[in-house]
Parts: structure tokens; sequence; C-alpha cells
């Protein structure tokens, strides 16, 4: 029998134990792919998930199932990772808030915690020493635990929860059976057209973007940290595609720590440089390129023709 719990946090071993018991067939119904298509929909579109109401058992199940196909969708989808997973921790959070489940969930994720608010130092160095006001010079540690605040233990918690939604994912393609894949196209094709017609941005050019490039975008989007080269890859990559400042610059506005003051000089300067885009050489090398498009250059990239100019075959 599934419990509510195994709905609110279907990330955790426990639920997987629980469905895997039950017997549950590999397939999902329509009913399912629709609940997961509407998850990943909300996830990438609004950032959040509504809290779930659950009348019957089978609105609990209904739900895991949803989860484990959404997992699927957005690996499918192969973009907007960080967004789905943010999405999908600060739903778990918020739900454990209204249910303070915070010691259950603390358990469930191997998170050692005491009753005076002291953690593992192990368990803080793997979730909480990468926020700067949580560097460990600045705790009182005794006998393996460090002392921490409520706030923080909340910090810890989401990092916990957010790292085991991450796991896994991105599920590899060769590792989703011909007849899931089969069943999920529609569901793929209606996300796509979803997400096109709500990314003003990219507009109708969207065809013309290169995979890399698009993945850069979403990252930017998602609010991801975005290293520098990618960064300026993208920037070289719109301005050779013609966008002006403006359009460019509503792109970068999702990004951490955004400063249009910056962002405008760093475009003015590319342009009076004439730096070239990088070939997909360079970019495989750096870790940027996503997919094996049959070209040289991104800039090559265009409604899935290759054009290649002097400037594009750099």
């Amino acid at each position: 029998m599934l419990k509510r719990q195994h709905g609110y946090y279907p990330f955790l071993g426990s639920t997987k134990s629980a469905v895997r018991s039950l017997g549950i067939p590999a397939d999902a119904d329509v009913k399912v792919i629709e609940l997961a298509k509407q998850r990943v929909l909300s996830a990438l579109q609004h950032g959040r998930l509504p809290t779930p109401s659950y009348f019957s058992s089978e609105d609990i199940l209904n739900d895991v199932r949803a989860y484990a196909v959404s997992r699927i969708i957005i690996s499918l989808l192969n973009r907007k990772l960080e967004q789905f997973v943010e999405a999908e921790s600060a739903r778990a959070i918020e739900i454990c808030r209204q249910n303070h489940d915070e010691d259950f969930l603390m358990s469930e994720l191997g998170i050692r915690f005491s009753s005076d608010s002291r953690i593992n130092l192990r368990d803080y160095l793997v979730y909480g020493s990468t926020f700067s006001s949580m560097l460990l010079s600045n705790r009182e540690v005794a006998g393996g635990m460090v002392r921490i605040s409520e706030h923080e233990k909340g910090v810890i918690l989401k990092e916990a929860i957010k790292r085991k939604i991450a796991e896994g994912l991105p599920i590899r393609e060769s590792a989703i059976s011909d007849t899931i894949k089969a069943q999920l196209r529609p569901a793929l094709n209606d996300i796509l057209s979803e997400l096109s017609l709500r990314s003003p941005a990219l507009g109708r050019q969207s065809q013309d973007i290169a995979p890399c490039m698009e993945r850069v975008i979403d990252e930017l989007r998602s609010g991801a940290k975005v290293p520098h080269l990618k960064r300026w890859a993208l920037a070289v990559f719109l301005l050779k595609r013609g966008w002006d400042s403006e359009k460019i610059i509503e792109v970068f506005s999702h990004a951490q720590n955004f400063d249009r003051k910056i962002v405008q000089y760093q475009l003015d300067h590319i342009r009076s440089k004439g730096y070239s885009m990088p070939s997909c050489h360079n970019l495989r090398a750096q870790g940027i390129c996503v997919a094996q498009c049959g070209i040289k250059n991104p800039l090559q990239y265009r409604k899935g023709k290759r054009q290649a100019g002097p400037e594009e075959t750099t």
C-alpha cells in the first residue's frame, strides 16, 4: 500500500521499493503520460509544481508513476534539466514544511542529524560547504558533528533533495525502450510546441539555433550558472546571426548576477573585435557540443541545411 509520503517524495528509495513491490507494468497508460506531460510543462514554463491533493491510493500511485515518466520525458528532451530538478525540489520542500517532515526526509536521505541541531561533518561537507555563508572555518565542530541553524538545516535538506532528484539524469536514450519512446512521442511534441510558442526571444528563428547554442539559452533561462566561455560563444553566435543587442540582452537577462551594462559592453567589444564563431571541433573540445549535426560550425545550422560562408567555416 502506498502512503501519502510516497507521493509527496517520489525520489526516495522507499517509494521506489513500495512501487516495485506492487508489480506495476513498465509501460505507462494515457492518464499517467498526460500527468507527466503537465508536470514537465509546469516545471519548465512556471518553474514550480502544484502541491498534490490525494483522495485515493490510486491518486498516489498515478502521481508517483507520473514522476517516473516525467524523468524519461525530460531526458528525451535533453534540455532544461536544472529547471526541472529545481521545480521538483521546490515542490518537495514546500510539502515538507507544510507537513513538518524535515526529520523524516533527513533520515530517508541518510543525513545524520542530532536533536541539538548538529549534523555529521561528512554530510555537512557534502551538502553545505559549497555555500559561501557556510564555510567550515566559521563553524563549531565537536565529536565529528557541526552545529547549524534551522535555516541552514533547510538549505542542506534542499541541496540533498536536489542531488537525489538529479541522480541518474539525464537517462541514457539507449536505456529507454522503443515502446516507451513511441508512447511518449506525442507528449514530447506537445511540450516542444508549447515551449516554442512561449519563447518570444527565439520566435520563428528557433530552427536556426544550433542545438549547442539552444542548450546555453536554456541554461541561462533556467537560472543555471553558465561558464564564461559558453556565454561568450552564445553572444558571438547571436551577433553573427544578426540579432540586435536588445534581443540578445533579453536572453542574458535570466543569467545569475545579470548586469545590463556589462552585457552591453561585452557585445560592443565582440562587434568591435570582429570575433569569429568557434568551430564545432573547438566547442566539442570545450564540452559545449551536445549533438552530432554533421556540420563544421554552429552558424551552418540553418533549418537543417548546410549553408556555409567564408565566415562560418572559421
